[in-house]
């Protein structure tokens, strides 16, 4: 399900609308639709039902309620093919992609598409009320609502193409210089949107700054595996080992970075690029929005959503793995068995990380295919077994 807020607008005397924020529960459409269309979409629970005679709506997230809406329930009908055509509206987005290096944008588009194949089964209208509370990471609440005229309801089949860049800031020569009237009204220009750390502008998904990891725990489970099998996971030109055909299965927990708290799985291959030694990433799952969203848009890792955990049983760390209710991996090691020096312990964790970044453009094609090189710096250990 999902919740958004879209705001009527003119584009060069065309009306459009644009969508400022979406929220969703399910993190594929979130990163097909930023990545694509730039759909301003973060991690959140919505919800639609009816309550006997009343329609309500509520959005959670990070486990608060930040908005209910409400609304009479099949009041007034509407007629079929004027909602039709209003869902077929022009609509835009602000897709935003940063470069690896953190030194900017690499995309920065206005993209509009319009819905099509509509077919509305049912639309009424009726009063409405709606409530918000105010929330840092969902600001719905920070939007001005001095009335509610109403509430509308609709229930329709529809097909969402490919889009169109309607503008790309980034080749844009007309308009770098701001107007008086834009700075004295503190307007969204051109500058600020190439400002932008991510999507979706009114509150990021993630910030401009590497994130700083104050505190993590990691789980290796060393393995030897395939030669062939390996080769066909690790892209050209990248080199394996032959003589040492190894994966690591890698649970990891991680605190204050300024993108949350979270717990993440990999699966990384020793290999070797251009003579330097790394580990490719061929599998990242993680339990945090941010986290998948900058990993996959900045880094190219191969991030999805599900539930790891790393945790002490008595005298065993267990590192798991849900994927929906799945359990899909689970490793254990006797917890502080054998200390390993520093030096060792230095070794295994300063391999950079090789990440594979394939980003599609508005038609679906591909737009961004590169290998990225990831080192952590500044790096403390504490402890290694």
């Amino acid at each position: 399900q999902e919740s958004g807020t879209v705001i009527p607008c003119i584009y060069k005397g065309k009306e459009i609308n644009f969508t400022a924020q979406m929220f969703l529960d399910d993190e594929p459409p979130i990163a097909c639709g930023r990545e694509i269309w730039g759909f301003p979409k973060k991690y959140g629970s919505p919800t639609l039902k009816v309550e006997r005679d009343t329609l309500v709506g509520v959005l959670r997230y990070a486990g608060q309620q930040i908005a209910m809406g409400t609304m009479t329930y099949k009041h007034k009908q509407l007629d079929k093919e004027a909602v039709a055509r209003s869902l077929a509206k022009t609509s835009c987005n602000l897709r935003l992609i940063p470069k690896p290096d953190g030194s900017g944008l690499e995309r920065a588009q206005l993209v509009e598409y319009n819905l099509e194949d509509i077919e509305v089964l049912a639309a009424s209208q009726g009063d409405a009320r709606l409530s918000l509370t105010p929330m840092v990471t969902a600001p719905a609440a920070d939007l001005p609502v001095q009335q509610i005229i109403g509430g509308k309801h609709i229930i329709a089949n529809l097909s969402l193409p490919h889009g169109r860049v309607l503008h790309d800031y980034l080749l844009d020569d007309d308009h770098d210089k701001t107007s008086k009237e834009s700075i004295e009204n503190n307007y969204f220009t051109k500058e600020k949107v190439l400002d932008c750390s991510s999507m979706p502008a009114i509150a990021p998904s993630y910030p401009h700054q590497d994130s700083t990891t104050i505190e993590r725990e990691i789980l290796y489970v060393h393995c030897r595996s395939d030669v062939e099998f390996l080769r066909k996971l690790l892209p050209y030109p990248v080199d394996l080992d032959v003589e040492h055909p190894d994966i690591f299965f890698a649970t990891s927990h991680t605190m204050g970075t300024g993108i949350g708290e979270y717990s993440s799985f990999k699966v990384l291959i020793p290999c070797e690029i251009n003579g330097i030694k790394c580990m490719f990433n061929a599998l990242n799952i993680s339990d945090n929005s941010s986290p998948i969203t900058l990993g996959r848009e900045r880094f190219g890792q191969p991030q999805k959503f599900g539930t790891p955990k790393l945790e002490v049983s008595k005298d065993t760390i267990v590192g798991s793995l849900l994927y929906g209710s799945q359990m899909v991996s689970m490793s254990s090691m006797v917890f502080n068995a054998v200390k390993m020096t520093k030096a060792e312990t230095k070794e295994l964790i300063e391999l950079p990380e090789l990440n594979l970044r394939v980003l599609p453009n508005v038609t679906g094609d591909v737009d961004i295919a590169q290998l990225v090189l990831m080192r952590y710096g500044n790096k403390q250990i504490a402890e290694g077994w």
